[in-house]
């Protein structure tokens, strides 16, 4: 039942469903509008896709066997991949709707937290699932106020230990990637500011 549970948690807090959440959070919350929202998650989905059938065709035993990357030594040419769709992203968002849109912003800190976690994956490894979670539960706060963030923030707590019973990741290595995750967000909502 404990393992059952872990699975479970660790499955609908994945990072990928967090990574297609965010866009949407963050045009929602600068519009209002639930559609303009909906277009910039699908347009946001277009390139993980793009992302994720790459990858599939970089590393097809990889992608249908371990999609949690596990092994630290698997995980360059995921960064890789994932970094030049977020390169792409970047310019598209840019060109549509220029640097001082938050996109353009989330764009650019989807590029500085990949590379952030590359470099962590040289030395040590990090949990994505730990940074991703607590990188969405700390934009909820910053965008919606302490509320909201008390609504989610159990949620870290909540991979923590699905990761950590699935021996996916140790205690270290999940605390890394939360506080790589937290560092992420903090300079992607510093640029923010000093652009807006």
């Amino acid at each position: 039942m404990k393992e059952k549970t872990a699975k479970l948690f660790s499955l609908a807090f994945h990072p990928l469903i967090f990574t297609i959440l965010i866009p949407f959070i963050i045009a929602y919350r600068g519009s209002t509008s639930v559609f303009y929202g909906v277009k910039w998650m699908l347009f946001s989905l277009l390139f993980i896709f793009a992302g994720l059938l790459a990858f599939f065709y970089l590393q097809p035993v990889q992608f249908l066997t371990d999609f949690d990357i596990s092994k630290r030594q698997k995980r360059p040419v995921f960064y890789t991949t994932a970094l030049f769709f977020a390169v792409l992203y970047f310019v598209i968002a840019l060109i549509f709707k220029g640097i001082f849109s938050p996109l353009s912003i989330v764009a650019l800190g989807i590029i500085v937290g990949i590379a952030i976690f590359e470099i962590a994956n040289f030395y040590v490894k990090v949990s994505i699932h730990g940074g991703i979670v607590t990188a969405f539960v700390i934009t909820i706060g910053l965008l919606y106020g302490f509320i909201p963030f008390l609504l989610f923030c159990w949620i870290p707590f909540a991979v923590a230990w699905s990761r950590v019973t699935l021996k996916k990741h140790t205690k270290q290595e999940i605390i890394a990637g939360s506080v790589l995750g937290a560092i992420i967000v903090l300079i992607t909502f510093a640029i923010g500011e000093i652009i807006l």
